[in-house]
């Protein structure tokens, strides 16, 4: 049986983010599901694995954070990013966010990840 992999429980999510590659380029998305890991952002941007970007998230509280992170995969709709370390604003902040959405389903396993 496979295993969700992931440390944090990921929720959905749909928020607007900026954000800026390595190489400069810089553009908006959509972030469709987000945990206090990291995000998948919704993007036909094509990034490499390993890369770095800058992303600038707008909450619906009106907080835009600032969060460092990197590309963990890529697929046609879009690309998977882990967060960098996070502060306490934007930990409280994401929290905060988070606490009444809808929990994802691990799609490998058709049962919430394991806490």
């Amino acid at each position: 049986m496979l295993s969700e992999r992931r440390r944090h429980v990921r929720k959905r999510v749909d928020l607007p983010v900026r954000y800026r590659t390595e190489g400069g380029e810089e553009g908006h998305a959509r972030i469709a599901d987000m945990s206090m890991g990291g995000a998948f952002i919704k993007t036909q941007e094509r990034m490499d694995f390993g890369s770095k970007v800058a992303l600038s998230v707008e909450l619906s509280q009106g907080d835009v954070l600032q969060i460092d992170a990197v590309v963990r995969w890529a697929k046609p709709t879009g690309i998977g990013v882990q967060f960098g370390s996070l502060g306490a604003k934007e930990t409280y902040a994401i929290t905060e966010h988070l606490a009444n959405r809808e929990v994802l389903i691990d799609q490998r396993t058709s049962r919430p990840p394991e806490i």
